[in-house]
């Protein structure tokens, strides 16, 4: 189902037994080093005082409907992800897609990956080769 991947927009994908919201950081490339069309995804997680947790960007309680709780971007499990493969997952209904995520916030999630010491090298440099 085509369409369904978007910059600003976000995806609700299982990971580790619960749908964790994903936000999509690009509009769909042609990623000749991984030959298929890709966007980089960057998920969220529930800020724990007593745990660790990245402080580069954290996301207030109702900023997005799927955030119910002050949350943190897990930049250390950004990376690009096969457009074919989510357009499927929306398709088979395994991935939903959510709202977008407002600009003000959008920003700052890409601002954190600026400042992020948990950003992998081959994010950077498919963030550079794209211009993200």
């Amino acid at each position: 189902m085509p369409g369904n991947v978007f910059q600003k927009g976000t995806l609700l994908i299982p990971t580790g037994g619960a749908n964790h919201l994903h936000f999509v950081m690009n509009d769909p490339v042609y990623c000749p080093v991984l030959g298929y069309d890709a966007v980089l995804l960057v998920n969220i997680s529930t800020v724990y005082p007593d745990k660790y947790f990245d402080q580069s960007c954290i996301l207030k309680k109702g900023c997005h409907p799927f955030v119910l709780r002050d949350s943190w971007v897990v930049y250390r499990e950004a990376g690009p992800f096969n457009l074919a493969r989510l357009e499927q997952g929306v398709a088979q209904k395994s991935i939903k897609t959510h709202q977008p995520i407002n600009a003000g916030d959008f920003t700052r999630i890409r601002a954190g990956f600026d400042i992020s010491p948990d950003v992998k090298i081959k994010v950077e440099r498919f963030m550079r080769q794209h211009k993200i």
